[in-house]
């Protein structure tokens, strides 16, 4: 358990700046870094358990999945609590980032 608790934290230090940056304009700072934070609670738990029988295959297949559902959450939050949206190309392009950037520095580590 705090293996995955020093994981999560790390994949928020990692993450919620990028969705900050990101998001900032359209929902402002406070709300992107709770987003992040609900984002990451509803993928991490099940990532952080289907990767732990290790093989690239199932690592990209499980970010691959991560990412999709990350960015399906994120056009669901701005379609019911913002006061304006993005184009669901930017909502990609942004957990795309945070998400390769935490995937790429937990490869690191």
């Amino acid at each position: 358990m705090l293996a995955w608790a020093v994981a999560f934290a790390c994949t928020l230090a990692l993450e919620t700046p990028v969705y900050v940056l990101g998001l900032r304009r359209t929902v402002g700072a406070r709300r992107a870094a709770l987003w992040s934070v609900a984002l990451n609670l509803s993928t991490h738990p099940s990532a952080w358990a289907l990767t732990r029988a290790w093989s690239w295959p199932r690592f990209g297949a499980v970010e691959t999945g991560v990412w999709l559902l990350e960015s399906a959450g994120l056009l669901a939050l701005l379609r019911l609590g913002a006061p304006r949206t993005i184009p669901a190309a930017r909502a990609l392009a942004l957990t795309l980032t945070a998400n390769a950037l935490s995937a790429g520095f937990g490869l690191l580590i």
